[in-house]
C-alpha cells in the first residue's frame, strides 16, 4: 500500500532537513528520530486533516508510582497546553500533539513546531 500524499510531503520534508525516517511498517505512519529519540507522525486517511505526533514511551508506569507520575502528567498538560501527556494501557505514558492541516503551505512549519513542542514536553515531564 502507498502513503498518502500528506505523509510522503512529510517524509521528503523530514529527510530534506537531513532527520532520519525509518521504514514505515504502515505507510500512513511515519517513525522519526529526533534529538535522540523517536516520534511518531500519524497521517490516517480515516482522521481526515488531522495529523497526531506521538512521543511513545515517554515514561513507564509501576505500582508504586502511578499516581505520582499521574500527576506529573496533569501538571505537563495545564504547563504545555499544546501538548497532551498521558498514560496509555497500565505501563506507559506518552505525549501527543495534533494539528489540523488545511493543505495550505505551512505543513513543514507545522511538523518542525510540533517536534519541538513533543521534545519540550519530555523536558517538562523530566523535570517534574
Amino acid at each position: 500500500m502507498e502513503p498518502n500524499e500528506t505523509a510522503k510531503t512529510i517524509q521528503s520534508f523530514l529527510q530534506e532537513k537531513g532527520y532520519k525516517v525509518l521504514e514505515p511498517d504502515e505507510p500512513d505512519v511515519l517513525t522519526v528520530r529526533y534529538q535522540m529519540s523517536y516520534i511518531n507522525i500519524f497521517c490516517m486517511e480515516e482522521d481526515g486533516s488531522y495529523i497526531t505526533m506521538i512521543f511513545p514511551n515517554l515514561d513507564t508506569l509501576d505500582e508504586g508510582d502511578a499516581q505520582r507520575k499521574l500527576a506529573k502528567c496533569i501538571e505537563s498538560c495545564r504547563t504545555l497546553k499544546v501538548v497532551k501527556v498521558f498514560p496509555v494501557s497500565t505501563d506507559n505514558v506518552v505525549a501527543s500533539y495534533e494539528f489540523y492541516y488545511d493543505g495550505s503551505e505551512n505543513l513543514h512549519n507545522q511538523v518542525e513546531r510540533g517536534l519541538k513542542h513533543l521534545i519540550a514536553a519530555k523536558v517538562s515531564y523530566n523535570k517534574l
